[in-house]
């Protein structure tokens, strides 16, 4: 409290040249204001991330998700598996210095390493724990990013990659799994490996999201015996038949853009927390991929955006928890995607914040 309201005087300093005299009582509508940065497939220097998370602590960020691996590259230094480890990359001490940096600034890090899906660069390392590809299909649609979720040692594998990062991080206490874009979901019936597993272990009725559920299910407690509670993306969770998703694992929702997609009064039923990173406004795609649109405080502002307003469904219908929000909405998010790490550089990055 001390920090934020002395940053507060600092923002009157700077904007008046001076501090009012009088009395000011504030008090954030949602504890989590968060700041989400994909560094995976677009690299940042420690000192750079630094100057970042400066800039967002000046504005009254408190949380900083850094995705630091995906199909396109991994960029900490991994003892364990040296292998996977992009040219570009921090080590393992530069990635200490910005932690400590964060936590000085009292913003809590959530470490997102993404999983079983977003593994491309990681499993062009060890092939054999790759999902089998699905019938009829190519690589491109099939998907080389899967780790193969019916097989016990490519479970283990993504564990031990996790025990491997953790010691970085020993003031999180939330990580994000993913869970998302494992599998094209429209057509998960399609591998047959996933379906098989899925009805050998949970009967007959068992789909490839019940598998999902599973693992996602066994990463959670994994992270909760090292101390950390689980977070997944939401678009491929309370899919399962079979399988009830873990009511502790919160959720980072970001969309909706499919029907078939759970909507979010099924996850506030089941009591999930939620983390609100509306990618309808809150997604800044480099490049403008996907037919995202960069957004601007003007946009955000026009759609009367606040804390509880989340992606619209395919059907048009509005998402929306009302204020006072209730306590099962952590917080809010701001997401940095790297789709074309080109598109911009990282000093015109570093002026959205």
């Amino acid at each position: 409290g001390a920090f934020r309201a002395t940053g507060q005087l600092l923002h009157n300093l700077r904007a008046q040249g001076a501090v009012p005299r009088g009395r000011v009582a504030g008090a954030p509508r949602v504890a989590e204001r968060g700041l989400h940065l994909d560094a995976a497939r677009k690299h940042y220097g420690a000192d750079w991330m630094a100057a970042l998370l400066h800039a967002a602590a000046d504005v009254g960020i408190n949380a900083f998700q850094w995705h630091f691996s995906d199909d396109e590259g991994f960029r900490i230094a991994s003892d364990a598996f040296p292998e996977i480890v992009s040219d570009d990359h921090l080590t393992r001490e530069e990635a200490r210095r910005i932690v400590e940096t964060a936590r000085d600034l009292h913003v809590a890090v959530v470490p997102a390493l993404d999983m079983p899906g977003h593994l491309r660069h990681v499993l062009d390392a060890h092939p054999g724990l790759r999902l089998p590809r699905a019938e009829g299909l190519d690589a491109a649609v099939s998907g080389e990013g899967a780790l193969d979720i019916t097989d016990r040692d490519a479970v283990g594998f993504a564990h031990r990659l996790i025990d491997d990062l953790a010691p970085l991080f020993p003031h999180s206490d939330r990580w994000n799994l993913g869970g998302d874009e494992f599998v094209d979901f429209a057509l998960i019936d399609r591998y047959p490996a996933l379906v098989d597993s899925a009805r050998e272990r949970f009967g007959a009725d068992a789909t490839g999201f019940d598998l999902l559920t599973a693992f996602v299910n066994d990463t959670a407690a994994h992270l909760r015996g090292l101390g950390f509670g689980a977070r997944a993306w939401n678009d491929g969770m309370l899919r399962g038949a079979v399988v009830r998703l873990d009511p502790a694992v919160e959720l980072t929702w970001w969309t909706n853009w499919n029907a078939l997609m759970r909507p979010l009064a099924d996850a506030v039923a089941a009591g999930h927390a939620l983390v609100n990173v509306n990618d309808e406004l809150l997604y800044y795609v480099l490049g403008e991929k996907a037919g995202y649109r960069y957004p601007t405080a003007a946009r955000i502002w026009a759609a009367d955006w606040h804390p509880g307003l989340f992606p619209t469904l395919r059907s048009g219908e509005r998402q929306e928890l009302a204020a006072p929000y209730p306590d099962l909405l952590r917080g809010c998010c701001f997401a940095v995607w790297a789709d074309d790490p080109d598109a911009q550089t990282r000093d015109e990055l570093a002026g959205i914040v």
